[in-house]
């Protein structure tokens, strides 16, 4: 038959195979069961298999002492989870067992027919060169999936194993063990669609083998496309110096000394660079050791010295194949049993074994309990054979292996007498259940003691959860965080900021958003926010997660810095870089003469630094930024060119008496005494003035104040002079060198 999955992912290695077939290959079976069969008085299409012929079935039901009585086996074949066909060599089906009603046919209805009616067109080709390769072939084929057509139309997912039987006069034909897989297959693909959409980075890989199969977030860490990463060898994607580390680490997985490695490394993106990431890498195994090597890697980077307790989130691909036939047994009122082969094979017990203390001395202790309250609710009816128990069952060598077992009461049927119970090794899957529930575990545990804030938000923007650090960052217990909506916790004034960076965020941009919050005490903190929209494999709503860390110590000292580049860290008031760059832009936007530079500079500073120390000096300098702020208008700028030298930015001068008098209030208030440690101290200062003439530099403009108070100290200081013009001409109708004394 054929396979639903691409020819290249239709091997059993492919971690990726819907369906866990193995592409048509032969595989070696156990033992030719013979088993003898009682004459039959039917005329059943499979009435060759009666008779006293020895019937040799691969694979199929052992027999009890003596052998099953053919109503017996028409009970099991019926009670089986298969449904069995015989058809010839050209597809024309002679047989179908009764079980054949789960797809909604009666089995006479389709004696006579092609079995290739059944299989979606699709399919079909494939099926029918499977069918005939079967057909030259003695033996048993491996498991293969293909679309069958149930009596309501629909199409169900089945796996066929088929066993050519042509040789055997008593049968003649091909023999199909026919098992709706539907759900498993429906259950793969969802665990496909998990690994696709999965924001952690992960990849598959061959030992031995080039190609790495990645996730989208795999490709997107590296820098690479899917396709580029299928022609790169893992060890490629590591940096030069951790390679060998790398390689011993794979070494000792496909060894089997370990079956997980977690490790940090440096690894290497497309462009050249590398960044430290975190890597899970476990080994799948199969029947003949490790199949495929499964790894996770986070980018730890930035957050790998604040963040060494942060386990890297793990999501594990589950590939469920059982290609074991299930274990069938009947289970007597006097607690006699018998099982078919496959029970032999499977737990390893000599054929014939007798069990001391009965069938239940194989269950596990303590699963005893579940096991026969399970047994009991099969015999009063009150449990279906849609109801399993999960128990373990211990082999020969000692070991427990978990099992899915259903039963049904046919106590009443002569031919069986029991109950018929069939068993399903869940053993993988328990085990990778187990992995699934750590890993949850592991990631709440991540959760709940990160360093940083982390919240779950949904599409409508409320809080779904916070963690710990979340909630202590805002000063709000979790269930009045929970429900809130996310904006209510940002500063009015960033929410809009807030929302576009989010957003780019969510559409893929790699952009570190910075706003304000807004605790529940009032006070702001400065945050940096990291979203990611995070969608659900198993059809939940997305939602999104954010990671947000305080930066508020850092803001301010960010703004510190940026104040001190501009100030004057003794007085307060701008540095003389500063000034410039406020003076520049008044003489580019204003008119001739709508500024005016002041020049001051203190008459007897020196004396005070020389006999009252510099300390003395720093006060008198705080006094006199301080007199100057006062004096001036709003508009004013002040600032302090260094030394005992500031310098007053005047604009909208309007007329040279307005000016005269903002300069003698600056003059009287600089001239008043100066208490500094209990002795009163007059400094006093002289004034130039210079107004401002088109082309001149802000630089040019201070030149002239300059010399204008060199002017004004060479006059006994305490007064004004106004810098004469570089071109002789009248400025706001005042002389060009006055020489009036203050």
């Amino acid at each position: 038959m054929c396979s639903l999955v691409a020819p290249a992912e239709r091997t059993a290695t492919n971690p990726f195979n819907l369906f866990g077939g193995s592409g048509g290959r032969t595989r070696a079976r156990g033992t030719v069961t013979t088993v003898r069969i009682a004459p039959k008085t039917d005329e059943s299409p499979v009435k060759h298999i009666g008779g006293s012929a020895e019937a040799q079935v691969m694979n199929g039901t052992v027999r009890g002492a003596g052998g099953f009585e053919p109503a017996l086996l028409r009970v099991l074949e019926d009670q089986s989870p298969d449904m069995v066909l015989v058809v010839d060599a050209t597809g024309r089906l002679f047989h179908a067992s009764r079980s054949i009603r789960r797809l909604g046919y009666e089995p006479d209805a389709v004696l006579g027919r092609d079995v290739f009616d059944f299989v979606h067109p699709d399919d079909a080709d494939d099926a029918r060169r499977s069918l005939a390769t079967t057909a030259g072939l003695p033996g048993e084929r491996e498991p293969l999936e293909l679309r069958a057509a149930a009596a309501d139309g629909s199409w169900r997912v089945v796996e066929v194993v088929a066993t050519n039987l042509l040789d055997v006069p008593e049968i003649r034909g091909v023999v199909l063990r026919v098992r709706d897989v539907t759900n498993r297959y429906a259950q793969q693909r969802r665990f496909r669609l998990a690994f696709e959409q999965s924001p952690v980075a992960q990849a598959v890989w061959y030992p031995g083998e080039p190609g790495v199969i990645a996730n989208r977030a795999f490709a997107e860490l590296f820098g690479y496309t899917r396709e580029e990463l299928l022609s790169l060898a893992p060890a490629d994607l590591v940096h030069p110096e951790d390679r060998e580390a790398h390689r011993d680490a794979v070494r000792a997985l496909v060894a089997g000394d370990v079956h997980e490695v977690v490790a940090e490394r440096r690894f290497c993106r497309k462009g050249g660079d590398w960044f430290h990431g975190r890597a899970t890498t476990a080994a799948a195994m199969g029947d003949d050791g490790v199949e495929y090597l499964f790894a996770t890697v986070e980018d730890v980077t930035e957050r790998r010295a604040a963040m060494a307790a942060l386990a890297a989130s793990e999501a594990r691909f589950r590939a469920l194949v059982d290609n074991s036939p299930d274990i069938v047994a009947i289970l007597r009122p006097d607690g006699g049993w018998e099982a078919n082969e496959q029970a032999t094979r499977l737990l390893g017990y000599p054929k014939g074994f007798e069990v001391d203390g009965g069938v239940f001395a194989l269950v596990h202790p303590e699963d005893v309990p579940r096991a026969t309250a399970a047994l009991a609710e099969v015999v009063a009816g009150r449990r279906g054979p849609d109801e399993p128990v999960e128990m373990r069952l211990r082999a020969a060598d000692g070991t427990y292996w978990d099992f899915e077992c259903v039963g049904q009461n046919l106590g009443d049927e002569h031919h069986v007498g029991g109950v018929v119970v069939t068993a399903r090794n869940i053993t993988t899957r328990k085990r990778l259940e187990r992995a699934h529930l750590e890993a949850t575990e592991r990631l709440r545990t991540v959760f709940d003691h990160a360093p940083i804030a982390i919240s779950l938000i949904d599409l409508d923007g409320r809080v779904i959860d916070a963690n710990p650090a979340a909630c202590a960052m805002l000063g709000l217990p979790r269930d009045r965080l929970v429900g809130r909506d996310g904006a209510s916790v940002v500063h009015p004034d960033d929410v809009e900021i807030a929302i576009e960076l989010t957003s780019r965020q969510l559409d893929g941009e790699r952009i570190e958003a910075e706003f304000r919050l807004r605790r529940a005490d009032g006070a702001d903190l400065w945050v940096v926010s990291n979203a990611t929209l995070y969608t659900p494999s198993g059809g939940s709503e997305p939602f999104v997660i954010t990671m947000q860390v305080d930066i508020t110590k850092r803001r301010l000292l960010e703004d510190r810095l940026a104040h001190e580049a501009t100030h004057d860290p003794l007085t307060g008031l701008l540095n003389r870089g500063a000034f410039l760059t406020h003076l520049e832009l008044a003489l580019a936007r204003r008119r001739r003469g709508d500024v005016a530079l002041l020049f001051i500079d203190l008459d007897h500073f020196k004396p005070v630094n020389d006999t009252l120390g510099h300390d003395a000096g720093d006060k008198v300098l705080i006094e006199t930024a301080a007199r100057l702020t006062a004096e001036v208008r709003g508009g004013d700028v002040v600032a302090r060119l260094g030394g005992d030298e500031f310098v007053v930015l005047h604009q909208d001068v309007g007329g040279y008496a307005g000016l005269e008098a903002i300069v003698r209030r600056l003059l009287t208030a600089l001239a008043r005494p100066v208490e500094v440690r209990g002795v009163s101290v007059t400094v006093g200062a002289s004034v130039g003035i210079a107004t401002q003439v088109p082309g001149e530099t802000a630089t040019g403009m201070i030149r002239r104040a300059d010399e204008a108070v060199y002017e004004a100290k060479r006059a006994g200081g305490g007064t004004f002079r106004l810098a004469p013009e570089p071109v002789r001409s009248d400025v706001i109708g005042a002389p060009s060198r006055p020489t009036r004394r203050a």
